[in-house]
Protein backbone atom coordinates (compact mmCIF):
# COMPACT_ATOMS: atom_id res chain seq x y z
CA UNK A 1 0.00 0.00 0.00
CA UNK A 2 1.22 3.39 -0.56
CA UNK A 3 0.80 6.52 1.24
CA UNK A 4 -1.98 7.96 -0.90
CA UNK A 5 -3.65 4.94 -0.57
CA UNK A 6 -3.02 4.45 3.26
CA UNK A 7 -4.24 8.21 3.86
CA UNK A 8 -7.34 7.42 1.75
CA UNK A 9 -8.79 3.91 1.04
CA UNK A 10 -12.09 5.33 -0.51
CA UNK A 11 -10.00 6.99 -3.42
CA UNK A 12 -7.06 4.77 -3.86
CA UNK A 13 -7.09 5.78 -7.66
CA UNK A 14 -6.46 9.25 -7.05
CA UNK A 15 -7.24 11.99 -9.56
CA UNK A 16 -7.67 9.27 -12.55
CA UNK A 17 -11.14 8.86 -10.61
CA UNK A 18 -12.22 11.79 -11.97
CA UNK A 19 -10.71 11.97 -15.07
CA UNK A 20 -12.63 8.54 -15.98
CA UNK A 21 -15.53 10.06 -14.29
CA UNK A 22 -15.35 13.29 -16.49
CA UNK A 23 -14.93 11.00 -19.72
CA UNK A 24 -17.83 8.92 -19.02
CA UNK A 25 -20.29 12.01 -17.96
CA UNK A 26 -19.09 13.62 -21.43
CA UNK A 27 -19.61 10.35 -23.21
CA UNK A 28 -23.17 10.12 -21.23
CA UNK A 29 -24.37 13.64 -22.64
CA UNK A 30 -23.00 13.14 -26.13
CA UNK A 31 -24.80 10.23 -25.82
CA UNK A 32 -27.89 11.33 -25.28
CA UNK A 33 -27.40 14.67 -27.31
CA UNK A 34 -27.53 12.34 -30.17
CA UNK A 35 -30.61 10.35 -28.94
CA UNK A 36 -32.72 13.58 -27.85
CA UNK A 37 -31.78 16.40 -29.71
CA UNK A 38 -29.70 15.32 -33.21
CA UNK A 39 -30.91 17.73 -35.39
CA UNK A 40 -28.83 20.50 -33.34
CA UNK A 41 -25.99 17.73 -32.97
CA UNK A 42 -26.02 17.42 -37.33
CA UNK A 43 -25.82 21.13 -37.41
CA UNK A 44 -23.04 21.34 -35.53
CA UNK A 45 -20.67 18.52 -37.04
CA UNK A 46 -21.73 18.36 -40.37
CA UNK A 47 -23.42 21.84 -41.11
CA UNK A 48 -26.55 22.51 -42.64
CA UNK A 49 -28.73 20.72 -44.94
CA UNK A 50 -26.94 17.25 -43.78
CA UNK A 51 -29.98 16.56 -41.57
CA UNK A 52 -31.33 13.26 -42.82
CA UNK A 53 -33.56 11.14 -41.64
CA UNK A 54 -30.84 7.91 -41.88
CA UNK A 55 -28.97 10.05 -39.99
CA UNK A 56 -31.26 10.78 -37.17
CA UNK A 57 -31.51 6.82 -36.72
CA UNK A 58 -27.72 6.56 -36.85
CA UNK A 59 -26.95 9.40 -34.32
CA UNK A 60 -29.70 7.61 -32.13
CA UNK A 61 -27.67 4.50 -32.30
CA UNK A 62 -24.70 6.18 -31.48
CA UNK A 63 -26.32 7.68 -28.70
CA UNK A 64 -27.11 4.75 -27.08
CA UNK A 65 -23.38 3.32 -27.29
CA UNK A 66 -22.22 6.26 -26.03
CA UNK A 67 -24.66 6.44 -23.18
CA UNK A 68 -24.01 2.74 -22.15
CA UNK A 69 -20.19 3.13 -22.57
CA UNK A 70 -20.51 6.51 -19.98
CA UNK A 71 -22.18 4.73 -17.61
CA UNK A 72 -19.97 1.57 -17.62
CA UNK A 73 -16.15 3.67 -17.24
CA UNK A 74 -17.94 5.65 -14.62
CA UNK A 75 -19.25 2.48 -12.84
CA UNK A 76 -15.56 1.09 -12.94
CA UNK A 77 -13.99 4.34 -11.45
CA UNK A 78 -16.14 4.53 -8.51
CA UNK A 79 -15.59 0.60 -8.07
CA UNK A 80 -12.11 0.97 -8.75
CA UNK A 81 -12.73 -2.24 -11.05
CA UNK A 82 -9.65 -3.36 -12.90
CA UNK A 83 -12.00 -3.31 -15.88
CA UNK A 84 -11.35 0.44 -16.28
CA UNK A 85 -8.40 0.19 -18.30
CA UNK A 86 -10.37 -1.94 -20.50
CA UNK A 87 -13.69 0.08 -20.71
CA UNK A 88 -11.48 3.29 -21.65
CA UNK A 89 -9.58 1.32 -24.23
CA UNK A 90 -12.65 0.33 -25.73
CA UNK A 91 -14.08 3.53 -26.02
CA UNK A 92 -11.28 4.87 -27.53
CA UNK A 93 -10.93 2.62 -30.03
CA UNK A 94 -14.64 3.17 -30.88
CA UNK A 95 -13.38 7.05 -30.87
CA UNK A 96 -10.11 6.37 -33.11
CA UNK A 97 -12.61 4.42 -35.81
CA UNK A 98 -14.83 7.55 -35.62
CA UNK A 99 -11.81 9.75 -36.31
CA UNK A 100 -10.89 7.88 -39.29
CA UNK A 101 -14.53 7.14 -40.72
CA UNK A 102 -15.41 10.46 -40.81
CA UNK A 103 -11.99 11.09 -42.42
CA UNK A 104 -12.31 8.39 -45.18
CA UNK A 105 -16.09 9.12 -46.06
CA UNK A 106 -16.25 10.73 -49.35
CA UNK A 107 -18.35 14.09 -50.05
CA UNK A 108 -18.53 15.04 -46.63
CA UNK A 109 -18.25 18.64 -45.72
CA UNK A 110 -14.98 19.96 -44.65
CA UNK A 111 -16.74 21.00 -41.24
CA UNK A 112 -17.15 17.27 -41.01
CA UNK A 113 -13.43 16.37 -42.03
CA UNK A 114 -12.26 19.03 -38.95
CA UNK A 115 -15.02 18.99 -36.30
CA UNK A 116 -15.61 15.02 -36.25
CA UNK A 117 -11.87 13.57 -36.46
CA UNK A 118 -10.80 16.66 -34.13
CA UNK A 119 -13.25 15.83 -31.21
CA UNK A 120 -12.66 11.53 -31.81
CA UNK A 121 -9.39 11.61 -32.06
CA UNK A 122 -8.83 14.19 -28.43
CA UNK A 123 -11.26 11.60 -27.06
CA UNK A 124 -9.84 8.67 -28.29
CA UNK A 125 -6.11 10.23 -26.83
CA UNK A 126 -7.32 11.09 -23.36
CA UNK A 127 -9.15 7.32 -23.43
CA UNK A 128 -5.72 5.99 -24.08
CA UNK A 129 -3.94 7.93 -21.90
CA UNK A 130 -6.20 7.79 -18.82
CA UNK A 131 -6.48 3.75 -19.66
CA UNK A 132 -2.31 3.31 -19.07
CA UNK A 133 -2.34 5.05 -15.72
CA UNK A 134 -5.39 2.86 -14.92
CA UNK A 135 -3.84 -0.12 -15.60
CA UNK A 136 -0.99 0.75 -13.45
CA UNK A 137 -2.95 1.29 -10.37
CA UNK A 138 -6.12 -0.65 -10.70
CA UNK A 139 -6.01 -3.95 -8.93
CA UNK A 140 -9.20 -5.89 -6.95
CA UNK A 141 -8.21 -4.14 -4.08
CA UNK A 142 -7.22 -0.96 -5.03
CA UNK A 143 -3.89 -1.09 -4.32
CA UNK A 144 -1.30 1.14 -6.02
CA UNK A 145 1.55 -1.60 -6.99
CA UNK A 146 3.04 0.93 -9.13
Amino acid sequence: MNKETMQNPVEPLGGLTHVATALGTARIVLGLGYMLTPKFLHLTSFGPGRDTPELQVTSKMLGSREVYMGATVIAAARSRSTALSTLLLAGAMGDAWDAITALKTKNTTIRTKIMVPGVAASAAIVGVLTAARASTVSTPRGIDHG
